[in-house]
């Protein structure tokens, strides 16, 4: 549980976003998340028990929804960034288990707070191989059960990775930060993709983050969220934009919120 002091941030934090969500600021208003409660306070790296027990304060202070990191297997390690390196898509991240997640959203549910999951649709592990949290062996380009070689991109670059930040196929089709870059416009990577993101809408989510949106061409989330079980849900989508050429936030708008 955080100390006195953060549920004071919290509290200020909600009172100050509150108040961006004026009738002065239509823009803002035209775009937020659905129902009466619109703050989102983002637990980044918590634990679901810990989430799950938050949730109860947040509810009573305004806040409509929690944002929390990634749900799936993911490469061992402290550091936060190994939970954007996807192993497979068992529910069982460090942050917790399936039955621990759900127990989560269900809390977060009672006390009136929408769960917004992180979710990684564009890549996989960024490692020659390993173990994941969970147990399963993969190699950079082989995830058994899962993907094969044939399930990623290759775009001829040195390393296969993005060598011009401004080239809309290199940022789609070459590799960020060597993460094995999923090819998302077959039709195997994106049914794997809406059956995981499926599960998570069972499980009770009330919208998702989409990592590293950028690298995913707008039409191939199209595809995806179109044939996912619940519609209307809330996204917001990371999109860095570095400015020129290339891929621009403005691209992704079609598809919900867009964060840089």
């Amino acid at each position: 549980m955080p100390s006195t002091f953060l549920h004071s941030l919290l509290a200020a934090a909600s009172f100050s976003s509150v108040a961006l969500a004026a009738p002065a600021y239509d823009v803002i208003q035209a775009r937020s998340t659905p129902g009466s409660k619109h703050v989102i306070a983002n637990l980044f790296q918590w634990n679901w028990d810990s989430v799950a027990q938050e949730c109860a304060w947040l509810g009573k202070n305004g806040y409509g929804y929690v944002q929390v990191s990634p749900a799936n297997e993911h490469i061992q390690g402290s550091q936060w960034w190994t939970d954007y390196q996807v192993v497979s898509y068992k529910i069982q991240s460090k942050r917790g288990g399936e039955a621990q997640f759900k127990n989560m959203v269900t809390a977060c549910q009672n006390a009136g707070v929408g769960v917004i999951v992180d979710i990684v649709w564009n890549h996989m592990a960024g490692i020659d191989s390993g173990t994941g949290n969970a147990g399963s062996s993969f190699t950079h380009y082989n995830y058994p059960g899962i993907y094969t070689q044939d399930d990623f991109h290759y775009c001829g670059q040195p390393g296969n990775d993005i060598q011009n930040w401004s080239d809309t196929y290199q940022l789609q089709n070459c590799e960020l930060a060597n993460l094995a870059d999923l090819k998302t416009e077959s039709s195997k990577v994106r049914t794997t993709l809406i059956n995981h993101t499926n599960k998570l809408i069972d499980l009770g989510v009330a919208g998702f983050r989409v990592d590293a949106s950028k690298h995913v061409a707008v039409a191939d989330q199209q595809a995806i969220m179109s044939k996912l079980k619940k519609q209307g849900l809330y996204y917001t989508h990371e999109v860095v934009y570095e400015g020129g050429p290339g891929v621009s936030s403005y691209d992704y708008t079609s598809l919900g919120d867009v964060q840089e």
